[in-house]
């Protein structure tokens, strides 16, 4: 089963690279000065830890890095042309055809959930995880890992992730926090057996 699920895993990796390629070259007007390594494309649950099933969705979220010298117009059209690009891809992967679609995507790991932008400057992805994440946030950073990006971003947020990971955090506060996180129950004995039959 294992052997399934890495290869289930690596098919959606490369299927995603693909999709953004695709984006990339399809968007209208195109984007000749970004390019697609510029995107980093961080994958949690069970596409990061190479454990996807058939039917498993994709927990991905989008950062970029952000030049700090560059000016705050030029720093919101490039968060602006990256947003296109993602919004493409998404499209791309998540399309009704009469054969289905590729998979569903679920973005609200990124950053403020829902409310928060599609895309984030890795900066400001590593500021939020410190400051202002929920306990879950910094649990689901265990099955995180880069699938798309250049070699410097994933660089930069494996040591952001190593990090916040191996940050001392006293149990007193985390025995606040936990009953916030969402915890799956234990199937009753009957139904545990019944499952270990099918």
């Amino acid at each position: 089963m294992h052997d399934v699920s890495h290869a289930l895993s690596a098919l959606a990796e490369a299927l995603v690279g693909q999709a953004l390629d695709s984006a990339h070259k399809t968007l209208v007007p195109p984007l000749l000065d970004i390019d697609t390594a510029e995107l980093g494309i961080i994958a949690y649950g069970k596409l990061g830890s190479g454990e996807l099933g058939y039917n498993s969705d994709l927990d991905i979220i989008f950062v970029y890095d952000q030049p700090s010298s560059i000016s705050a117009s030029a720093a919101a059209e490039r968060r602006y042309r990256l947003s296109r690009l993602v919004q493409r891809l998404v499209h791309i992967l998540t399309v009704r055809t009469p054969a289905g679609n590729l998979y569903e995507i679920d973005l609200r790991l990124r950053p403020d959930g829902r409310s928060g932008t599609v895309v984030t400057p890795l900066d400001a992805y590593a500021q939020y995880l410190q400051d202002s994440a929920w306990t879950w946030e910094h649990q689901a950073l265990v099955r995180a890992r880069m699938i798309s990006g250049d070699g410097a971003l994933e660089e930069r947020f494996e040591a952001i992730r190593k990090d916040i990971l191996l940050t001392t955090r006293q149990p007193t506060t985390l025995a606040r926090r936990l009953p916030t996180c969402v915890i799956k129950p234990l199937p009753s004995t009957a139904a545990a057996q019944q499952a270990s039959t099918i």
